[in-house]
C-alpha cells in the first residue's frame, strides 16, 4: 500500500512538472460581451415625501382578539414599480430627528407597557395604499389613537440603490438620505 501511494505521489509530481514546462500558446480572442447588469427600472430613482398624520385620521379596531389603532393614507409615490423593485421605509419626526418605524415607546410607566407604531403598504392604484398601526403590549385600547399630530416621512429606495450600498442601514435616516443623494434635512 505504501508503494502504491509513493508511486501515485511521484506520478502527480511528474504530471504537475510536465504541465508547467509546456509551452504556452497565444491568448485566444476575448469572449463576447455579457448582459448588462441590473440598474433598476426606469422611473424609480428614489424619493422622499412628508405628510402629517392627524388625530382625526385614526380609528380603533379589533381583529382576532387584538386591539389596534389604524390610519389609512393614499401615497401616489408608492406604485407597482416601487413595491416590486425597491424598499419603502417610514420615519416619524421626533423633535429635529427622524426615527424609523417600527418604533416602540412606553405609554404607561405605571404598568410598564409599551406601544408600537408600525406600517404597511401596497401598490393599490385606487384607495389607501399606506397604513399606520399602533398596538399596546398589554393589548389594551389605551391611547391607541395618537394624542397629537405628527410628521411621517415616506422614503422609496430602489433596488439599484440597495445594490450600490450593500449593508445600507435603513434604521439610520441620514445614511439612507446620503445613499439617495438627498439632504438629510429634507
Amino acid at each position: 500500500m505504501k508503494t502504491l501511494r509513493f508511486l501515485l505521489g511521484v506520478a502527480m509530481v511528474a504530471i504537475t512538472f510536465s504541465l508547467e514546462q509546456c509551452a504556452k500558446g497565444d491568448p485566444g480572442a476575448p469572449g463576447s460581451q455579457g448582459p448588462t447588469g441590473l440598474t433598476g427600472p426606469t422611473g424609480v430613482n428614489g424619493s422622499s415625501q412628508t405628510f402629517t398624520s392627524n388625530i382625526a385620521d385614526w380609528s380603533t379596531t379589533t381583529a382576532s382578539g387584538y386591539n389596534y389603532g389604524i390610519a389609512a393614507y393614499t401615497d401616489s409615490s408608492i406604485n407597482a414599480d416601487v413595491v416590486a423593485n425597491g424598499v419603502v421605509a417610514l420615519y416619524i419626526q421626533t423633535g429635529s430627528s427622524w426615527v424609523p418605524l417600527p418604533y416602540s415607546y412606553p405609554y404607561s410607566a405605571s404598568i410598564n407597557a409599551t406601544q408600537t407604531l408600525t406600517y404597511n403598504y401596497s401598490a393599490y392604484t385606487s384607495g389607501p395604499n399606506l397604513g399606520l398601526q399602533t398596538q399596546n403590549s398589554d393589548n389594551t385600547t389605551t391611547n391607541l389613537i395618537p394624542l397629537t399630530a405628527f410628521n411621517v416621512k415616506v422614503v422609496n429606495i430602489p433596488t439599484a440603490i440597495m445594490k450600490q450600498h450593500p449593508g445600507l442601514n435603513l434604521r439610520d435616516y441620514a445614511s439612507v438620505m446620503q445613499a439617495l443623494n438627498k439632504n438629510a434635512n429634507q
